[in-house]
């Protein structure tokens, strides 16, 4: 397991078992469709602690509906099919110049 993947399961997996894949523990949380553009690199993701970013997007936890605004990377290192419908999200509002803007939770 890298460094991310244990910080990331940290905070994403703390009361599961052990035994719990990382795979697993990514499948239960889905992209909201939210994003946020800050304009200055100020932001920090709620799921690494990487700072000084410009984009959040949300994700939630599939049962208990947690949230998390987390970073572009953690996006594109989380899971292929959130990145899919990220990317799709992005794509489809540049079209129409806008993004949905939520405040934080």
């Amino acid at each position: 397991m890298n460094v991310w993947e244990e910080k990331v399961r940290s905070k994403l997996a703390k009361d599961l078992d052990v035994e719990t894949s990382f795979d697993q523990i990514r499948q239960e949380w889905h992209f909201t469709g939210n994003y946020k553009e800050h304009g200055s690199p100020n932001a920090t993701c709620e799921l690494c602690g990487n700072k000084g970013l410009r984009h959040h997007y949300l994700i939630a936890h599939k049962q208990t509906g947690e949230a998390l605004w987390v970073g572009s990377q953690c996006i594109l290192n989380f899971d292929e099919s959130i990145y899919g419908e990220v990317k799709k999200f992005v794509a489809q509002n540049k079209k129409k110049n806008k993004y949905k803007q939520m405040g934080n939770f």
